[in-house]
């Protein structure tokens, strides 16, 4: 056993579920033609769906979008907090609501992917029941070291981890969490035996982390990142296919020997299946818009998050793929969540 973990592993504080996601990036810009606002839509206020409660991230990126999207439309955008089932609830409230282009929901990777891709009982089919509007955050996770662990690199990380065989400990935000998958992802692109502990969140994986409880965690970017900065835990790299504009000082995995690794973890907008085109389209255009000015940008890398949209398109498509590549993962690697 590697002589960190053998004091780490006794004090791990294992938890469970969480969900976000391990994704390829597919990144698309919406065509150049001007989208005509469809007849007099919309005419009343507009819901915007979050299925988180009040303050993460999503919740921050959607109220930004509500407020831009109500000075566009001249209609009030309402942004609705909707908890529970791990973000199934308020997903399948819209879902299950009128296809009218006035209820919208924000989703995120794990619930549109990886809980297909675990076989996960759900009251929705995502590629089914939902309109893909656009992408809206596309954020790298880091790999975060304790202070005392001894690599500062990934080319280090990979050398300790042939001198010292054994199970590295990594925790996650959850069992089945694109964190988790990203670990089994790059034990099985790599020579380094990593072993995951999930937790009940971020915020508990990275405490331990910076008590020396576990010598690694694979964290989002906007969790962890003033921590780096401030020299309380040590940043490895950065899962994207490119540098983080949010800590460009750190290299991608990819950059530093991995080859090909690129892992995300993003949301976006959606609406109910058999929502009009031309209000799809409609709102796909007016949400690139505001996404667009640079500052609504600045208003989001400082928050830590990445904005990033796509076509309906090709939304749709990075859904399949997703769900179908994190498939092969949860296969190869026996993850299972109780």
């Amino acid at each position: 056993m590697n002589p960190f973990n053998a004091r780490c592993l006794a004090r791990s504080l294992p938890a469970m579920v969480g969900l976000s996601l391990w994704c390829g990036a597919i990144q698309a810009t919406p065509g150049d033609n001007a989208v005509d606002r469809p007849g007099n839509y919309p005419d009343r206020p507009v819901t915007l769906v979050v299925p988180y409660p009040p303050g993460g991230s999503t919740d921050m990126a959607a109220r930004i979008i509500a407020a831009e999207l109500s000075k566009n439309l001249d209609q009030s955008v309402i942004v609705e907090n909707r908890s529970g089932g791990g973000g199934l609830v308020g997903v399948n409230s819209v879902v299950r609501s009128q296809p009218d282009g006035y209820t919208l929901a924000v989703g995120v990777s794990g619930v549109l992917t990886i809980w297909p891709a675990l076989g996960r009982e759900m009251p929705f089919d995502p590629l089914r029941d939902l309109a893909p509007i656009t992408m809206i955050v596309d954020n790298p996770l880091v790999i975060a070291a304790n202070n005392d662990f001894p690599p500062d690199t990934m080319a280090e990380l990979r050398t300790y981890a042939e001198a010292n065989p054994g199970p590295l400990s990594f925790g996650s935000g959850g069992q089945g969490t694109a964190m988790h998958l990203a670990g089994a992802r790059l034990a099985n692109m790599t020579d380094i035996d990593l072993s995951h502990v999930p937790y009940r969140g971020t915020n508990p994986a990275l405490q331990d982390v910076l008590a020396g409880h576990i010598p690694l965690a694979i964290i989002d970017a906007a969790t962890v990142r003033e921590f780096v900065a401030q020299g309380q835990v040590k940043g490895l790299a950065t899962t994207g296919a490119e540098r983080s504009p949010t800590m460009p000082e750190l290299p991608t995995v990819a950059e530093s020997g991995v080859e090909g690794f690129s892992v995300t973890s993003w949301f976006g907008v959606l609406a109910p299946k058999d929502t009009p085109e031309d209000i799809v389209r409609f709102l796909n255009q007016q949400i690139t818009e505001i996404l667009e000015r640079p500052e609504i940008q600045e208003r989001f890398l400082s928050a830590g998050l990445e904005p990033s949209t796509n076509t309906p398109e090709v939304f749709r498509e990075l859904i399949t793929s997703e769900t179908a590549r994190y498939r092969d993962v949860i296969r190869d690697n026996h993850i299972t969540i109780e």
